[in-house]
């Protein structure tokens, strides 16, 4: 998992708001759509909790009362989604501000 996530015995979490200043309400309800995309078609599915400009992500799989691999590879996809930029290299401009606190 990432540096970002925190991990105890029984889940992985991801606290931190992950939206974009400007853009939060939209960006909350969009990011909850694409981890939901994401957890569906992996066929693995968090417990998310939305407030204002912010998404928490608590990853577990419930079968074994802990975490696993499933747990671990969905965690680093959710946060590739929540963190992805544009490259300096890239045709695309980019949000110009700050996605994640």
């Amino acid at each position: 998992s990432s540096s970002a996530w925190q991990s105890t015995p029984r889940a992985l979490r991801l606290p931190c708001g992950l939206c974009r200043q400007g853009l939060a309400g939209a960006c909350t309800l969009a990011l909850a759509a694409a981890i939901g995309f994401a957890a569906e078609a992996a066929w693995h599915h968090p417990d998310l909790e939305l407030g204002y400009a912010r998404v928490k992500v608590k990853l577990q799989t419930h079968r074994v009362g802990g975490i696993t691999t499933h747990d671990t590879a969905l965690a680093a996809r959710i946060e590739e989604i929540a963190t992805w930029m544009p490259g300096d290299d890239s045709p695309l401009d980019g949000f110009p501000k700050n996605w994640v606190k």
